[in-house]
């Protein structure tokens, strides 16, 4: 907390003055602009992973080494470090990167254009990068995330559409509580019945529809209550698939 910010004077505090020469967070402000003010306090600056990211991108515009220590045990600054700054690797930082699922797909995808293995078990813990990382970097299935992607409707679909670009068994069970989900692993994985997910589709006038159509080729009596209550969807089930005139 920053209690000079919240006092009404704060100039009257002890240590105010020495505060805001010796600490970054209240001199950066002041000397953002100035450098040769902060390269007077670069030893400071060097024991903050935030301000040593700071002066190296926007003041430097070159690489900080004397703060890469500090840098190195945040994962978010030691990425954008490796990107924005050294606009390659920053091996110092991978152990803490390496902790973070968001940034070890970041440095994967972004910075090393390749497999991470480091991250990995961080990755693996969230279907969301456990996708990405398999589509975009690995470009092939990632067994490790599978289980943390089979839990996740849209991404259990994705992975077997994209990625495997056949039946993903395991994430069956949460792509099938979703009706247009369930609709599109039909017709475009299975190419064929989703049982599973017929209850979810069932509920919707379109996707019954379209169910029937191109997954049964025939009636889909399940979903024929909501069709019935679609004026549109009732007058294409009956001609297209009950072959009504």
């Amino acid at each position: 907390m920053n209690l000079y910010k919240l006092h009404a004077n704060p100039e009257e505090l002890d240590l105010h003055d020495e505060a805001h020469e010796k600490v970054p967070h209240f001199f950066w402000d002041k000397y953002w602009d100035k450098p040769a003010e902060l390269k007077k306090r670069e030893a400071t600056i060097a024991k903050s992973a935030e301000y040593s990211y700071k002066y190296a991108k926007y003041v430097l515009n070159r690489p900080f080494p004397e703060g890469e220590a500090a840098i190195a045990k945040d994962a978010n600054y030691s990425y954008e470090y490796a990107k924005y700054v050294i606009d390659g690797p920053f091996p110092a930082g991978e152990p803490a990167i390496a902790k973070d699922a968001q940034c070890s797909h970041q440095y994967a995808y972004s910075i090393l254009k390749g497999p991470f293995s480091a991250g990995e078990a961080a990755i693996a813990k969230d279907a969301f990068y456990s996708y990405w990382y398999a589509k975009d970097v690995l470009k092939k299935p990632f067994p490790a995330g599978e289980a943390a992607i089979a839990k996740d409707t849209r991404h259990a679909y994705t992975y077997a559409y994209h990625v495997l670009k056949k039946p993903f068994p395991a994430g069956e069970a949460a792509i099938a509580e979703d009706a247009k989900l369930s609709y599109m692993y039909s017709e475009y994985v299975l190419k064929g019945p989703f049982p599973e997910g017929e209850a979810a589709i069932a509920k919707d006038a379109h996707y019954s529809y379209m169910y029937a159509k191109y997954a049964l080729k025939g009636p889909f009596p399940a979903g024929e209550p909501a069709i019935a209550k679609d004026a549109e969807y009732s007058r294409k089930y009956k001609t297209d698939i009950l072959k009504e005139k």
